[in-house]
C-alpha cells in the first residue's frame, strides 16, 4: 500500500497534503511535501493495521451458532506493460456452518 502510494505521488496522480487535510481536517497542516506523505503514510498504516480480521459470532435461541469472517487479503493485478504487479487489498467475507463455529467455539 505504501509502496504504491509512493509512485502514485511520483505521477502526480496523488497529493498526499490534500488526501490528509481531507481525511483529517482539524490535523495542523504544512507546508513540506516530505512530511505531509510522512503523515499520509502513517494514517495508511494506522488503517492497515486496523484491518485485522473480525470474527463475528451469531448464536440462536436453540444454540446454533453462525459465524462471519471480515478480513482483507492481497490482490495482485497483473498486466504485460508493468514490470512489476500492482498489488491491492481488497475485503473477503467468508460464511461458516453451524458445525463449524460449534467446533471454534468448544
Amino acid at each position: 500500500m505504501i509502496t504504491n502510494l509512493m509512485d502514485d505521488v511520483k505521477l502526480g496522480s496523488v497529493n498526499p497534503e490534500k488526501e490528509f487535510c481531507r481525511l483529517n481536517p482539524d490535523a495542523e497542516t504544512t507546508s513540506n511535501p516530505n512530511v505531509a506523505l510522512a503523515q499520509y503514510c502513517t494514517h495508511l498504516l494506522h488503517e492497515l493495521y486496523l484491518r485485522h480480521p473480525v470474527l463475528v459470532i451469531s448464536v440462536d435461541n436453540h444454540g446454533d451458532g453462525l459465524a462471519q469472517l471480515y478480513s482483507y487479503k492481497d490482490h495482485t493485478i497483473s498486466d504485460s506493460d508493468l514490470s512489476n504487479p500492482l498489488i491491492r487489498k481488497t475485503g473477503v467475507y467468508s460464511a461458516h456452518t453451524t458445525d463449524d463455529t460449534s467446533e471454534y467455539l468448544c
